[in-house]
């Protein structure tokens, strides 16, 4: 079957046949081919082995060389064994900047350069280990990698901290308190990245009337049947299999969906009192009867003849939920370029400058002007950013040693992203969806395109682009910008 054996890294050979790249020949080859392609991740894996050294539950898989005893080659861990390699020697990378990062690693006196292996000589079942690590689930037989959710309890045991922790704390308790099922929790755990859209917003939290302390508790100020109520329809319609995540994008759709889950637990609460036997004083619901209120204004609406009931105090308690949450104008017909405020520093003067400017002309007057100014405001914002952060931008730099727009906005984004400050949508919008396309107009490239007249007569593109990708960047990047000089 398989042995297992510690091996000096002298003695173990990278594999010129991994799948992750063509047949290469040359040791030093294979090694330069992770430098290139895995870049600042390599670095990341070396910090983290210099750090902690190579994890118990897996083990590095070697086979036997046939003609040179006691040397093997690596089928399961290269980019492992890659990093360890260079950190031993430095002088094994060509890329003499590169190798000055390798040589700023620092490593702990607990890190030995012996690893611990799983060695097997039958190439049949080595294949069939990789497969279980690298094909998938395969129906039950392969790995289960984990999702959002998964992730985010992780987090919170690890670090106590989660993106997703407000979600996964909501899931929890309706699954705890049967009001969803299982199967509806599962279904919530698998897409939690289109609850947690709305979970933090204000439509959400007046709703159910609560709010999230600094240390990251939530507080309900509703009583418990009306809060379950009201979370119950909100999680069970995210829970549908056909639920389209759009439906909550817009503050507008949030609150056309919130008043939707109001309006339901209203109805449901009546019914519920209808049940119970009630003082003689009082005007019972009978089937057919009663009255239809508007849980947002409080005006009954009578149902052919019958009584209007008097309001209880849950009528009462749900009027106030969400009265004074104001509906937010249809966003494509403003005639400004920002839907929102964006919070600059003072010192950045120029960037203040440009937003300032941008944020008091009209779009029907001073379009090209409004779309010149924000193409430099994205531009010197990520700019900022890079140099704060000491971001690598990957791509192909012009005569002033410059890294192009595009490359700069997409490892902008992906650091964002990788910091959990971005959303895995927007991050997809910009590297690899729409911003990436330059027939779109969300593309850095077509916010050139139109001060040279492209879209000169509509303002309806740039509004689009903007709403969609680079009013929410640039306010996750200046977010992170001011957290980092506090």
């Amino acid at each position: 079957m398989a042995d297992n054996l510690v091996i000096h890294i002298d003695n173990i050979l990278m594999d010129e046949e991994n799948p992750r790249h063509d047949i290469i020949n040359g040791q030093g080859e294979i090694l330069n081919w992770h430098v290139e392609h895995l870049g600042s991740k390599l670095i990341t894996l070396m910090r983290s082995i210099a750090q902690n050294g190579l994890s118990e539950i897996e083990r590095v898989l070697v086979m036997p060389l046939p003609k040179s005893k006691g040397k093997f080659v690596v089928k399961e861990g290269n980019r492992r064994l890659a990093a360890i390699k260079l950190l031993f020697n430095p002088a094994l990378c060509e890329d003499p900047v590169f190798r000055r990062r390798i040589e700023s690693v620092s490593i702990s006196d607990n890190l030995l350069f012996e690893v611990d292996c799983v060695v097997s000589k039958d190439r049949a079942r080595v294949l069939w280990m990789m497969g279980l690590r690298h094909l998938g689930l395969q129906g039950g037989a392969g790995t289960s990698t984990w999702g959002a959710a998964e992730k985010g309890r992780h987090d919170l045991n690890e670090t106590g901290t989660a993106r997703y922790w407000r979600s996964l704390e909501f899931i929890e308790y309706a699954q705890a308190n049967k009001l969803i099922t299982d199967q509806q929790a599962a279904r919530l755990n698998e897409k939690i990245t289109n609850l947690d859209r709305l979970v933090p917003s204000e439509q959400f939290k007046k709703a159910l009337g609560v709010s999230y302390s600094k240390d990251r508790q939530i507080i309900k100020t509703l009583p418990k049947h009306i809060f379950d109520r009201v979370l119950a329809n909100i999680l069970e319609e995210f829970s549908q299999p056909d639920f389209k995540v759009k439906g909550v994008y817009a503050d507008e759709d949030k609150t056309s969906f919130i008043e939707r889950a109001l309006a339901k637990a209203a109805q449901q609460l009546k019914i519920d009192k209808a049940s119970v036997p009630l003082p003689d004083s009082k005007i019972r619901l009978e089937e057919g009867g009663g009255a239809s209120v508007s849980p947002f204004t409080g005006s009954p609406k009578p149902l052919g003849e019958n009584p209007v009931p008097e309001k209880t105090g849950d009528d009462k308690i749900i009027d106030g939920l969400f009265p004074k949450l104001r509906r937010q104008p249809d966003p494509s017909q403003r005639d400004k370029l920002f839907i929102g405020k964006l919070s600059i520093p003072s010192h950045e003067s120029k960037c203040n400058k440009l937003y300032n400017q941008i944020d008091s002309l009209k779009l029907t007057d001073h379009g090209l002007v409004i779309a010149c100014a924000a193409r430099a405001l994205v531009e010197i914002s990520s700019r900022i950013y890079i140099d704060k952060f000491d971001v690598e931008a990957e791509g192909k730099k012009n005569s002033f040693g410059q890294i192009s727009f595009g490359d700069m906005i997409k490892a902008c984004a992906t650091d964002l992203h990788d910091k959990k400050l971005l959303s895995k949508e927007l991050k997809h919008v910009i590297v690899s969806g729409e911003a990436a396309n330059p027939n779109s107009f969300a593309s850095p490239q077509s916010l050139h395109s139109f001060l040279h007249g492209r879209y000169q007569n509509s303002m309806d593109s740039l509004k689009a682009a903007w709403e969609k990708c680079y009013e929410e960047y640039l306010r996750v990047l200046w977010v992170a910008i001011k957290n980092h000089q506090v």
